[in-house]
């Protein structure tokens, strides 16, 4: 640094430039005495990866010259000298630094139209009610009008009193008529030879060798109630019976459960009911009798 004279001499000038130079040369020494640690803890490739060393021979001769008070270097100057270490490392050597991007949570897009998924989805559960059937504002099916219910319950209590009758006549062939194919399977007669009539009639009144009450005949005293479904294709009849056994002095009185099924325009029992299974000497009722089809 140069000391000049007063006001106008321009040894005030070359002051002034010589403390620049001795600033910037300070900054270098200071730039050069941070870079390599910095460089050394990051994965930027540095000269001595490079095969160079001249540079950081250079850095080592301006910290000989001269030792910097410590400074604060910016982040923009930190970068500037990284860059300028990076830009002499050429050739095959050079490590290329690619960017990293969040992972950013992948959304499932929604099945198009006619997709199978789409088709099986649950109802929403707005069109759903608290008793499972179609909540308010949904369409229902209609109701049908009065008179055609009546007639329709009118037909299903006709033909359980008609199921009634063939029990007592021991009709094997009504009773197969009423109920659907291969019903004889399902309530196993104690007759098991034949077609289905030959087995429901000789089943009834059957006398059991193990003590079974013994079957003579079912009175129907009255219907308690009939419930036709809306689309007038199903009923449930429910009957007050009283069964009277050949070897018991008191009957047995009871509700007999019949589900009914619409049929070619023709009502028919969905399955037997308490009734034939008493006929046929079948004292335990299964479960399924009671429940609907």
């Amino acid at each position: 640094m140069v000391v000049g004279g007063g006001f106008g001499s321009g040894t005030g000038r070359r002051w002034l430039t010589g403390a620049r130079i001795d600033r910037s040369e300070l900054a270098e020494a200071s730039i050069a005495a941070i870079i390599p640690s910095r460089l050394a803890e990051s994965r930027i490739p540095t000269r001595a990866n490079c095969g160079v060393s001249s540079r950081r021979n250079q850095a080592s001769r301006l910290l000989r010259v001269r030792e910097p008070e410590r400074t604060t270097i910016p982040a923009a100057l930190m970068a500037m000298a990284a860059a300028l270490v990076l830009g002499g490392c050429g050739g095959d050597d050079q490590t290329a630094v690619e960017p990293t991007t969040a992972a950013t949570p992948s959304t499932q897009a929604a099945p198009p139209p006619g997709d199978p998924a789409d088709t099986e989805r649950p109802a929403p559960q707005s069109e759903v009610g608290e008793d499972g059937g179609p909540a308010y504002g949904v369409q229902r099916p209609a109701q049908p009008p009065r008179e055609v219910k009546d007639r329709a319950s009118a037909e299903a209590e006709r033909t359980y009193t008609d199921y009634i009758e063939a029990i007592n006549e021991r009709d094997g062939k009504a009773l197969c008529d009423l109920l659907p194919p291969g019903a004889e399977r399902s309530l196993q007669p104690p007759v098991r030879s034949g077609d289905c009539p030959r087995r429901l009639g000789g089943s009834i009144g059957y006398r059991d060798p193990r003590g079974f009450p013994v079957w003579k005949q079912t009175t129907l005293s009255g219907i308690e109630g009939t419930n036709v479904s809306r689309n007038l294709d199903s009923a449930r009849v429910t009957a007050s019976i009283v069964t009277e056994f050949a070897d018991r002095s008191e009957p047995s009185v009871e509700s007999d459960i019949a589900y009914l099924e619409l049929s070619g325009g023709d009502w028919r029992l969905a399955k037997p009911s308490a009734a034939l299974y008493r006929a046929i000497g079948r004292p335990d009722l299964p479960p399924s009798v009671i429940s609907p089809p």
